[in-house]
């Protein structure tokens, strides 16, 4: 897309033109992230086997919740695996709000400041350099 003057005023199109274009990632659920940072946090909480989560998870795993149990620590690829396809099933069945409702267990059972420590984490984890780094 070729930026015009057509309803710039001067001095600001001059200043627009003289920058290098960017590139911008939008998946419009009120984030601008690089990928998807909800589910960054998400995938990190996957590997770890939901540790703060202390409720039954079967019973939100349906068919597979036995299995998922039964690998939640001992097999994290295997539990994300389930988790994921439990995820996806809700997405495809009912939408994207209730695989994001749904998943809410997830990212349960921390306090706003581990929450926040841990998304800090991640955020620097997947930064292409320092300077870009999250304060």
């Amino acid at each position: 897309m070729t930026l015009t003057r057509d309803f710039w005023n001067p001095e600001l199109y001059d200043i627009l033109m003289q920058l290098r274009p960017g590139t911008a990632a939008f998946d419009f659920d009120n984030t601008l992230i690089r990928n998807d940072f909800g589910e960054a946090v998400m995938e990190s909480f996957l590997l770890e086997g939901v540790p703060a989560y202390k409720g039954d998870i079967s019973l939100l795993l349906g068919e597979n919740g036995d299995k998922a149990l039964s690998s939640r620590y001992q097999n994290p690829d295997l539990f994300r695996s389930i988790v994921l396809a439990q995820y996806e099933t809700i997405q495809s069945k009912f939408g994207l709000e209730a695989s994001y409702r749904w998943s809410s267990w997830i990212f349960s059972g921390h306090s706003p400041k581990v929450l926040k420590e841990i998304s800090k984490k991640i955020w620097n984890q997947h930064a292409i350099n320092s300077s870009r780094y999250s304060v």
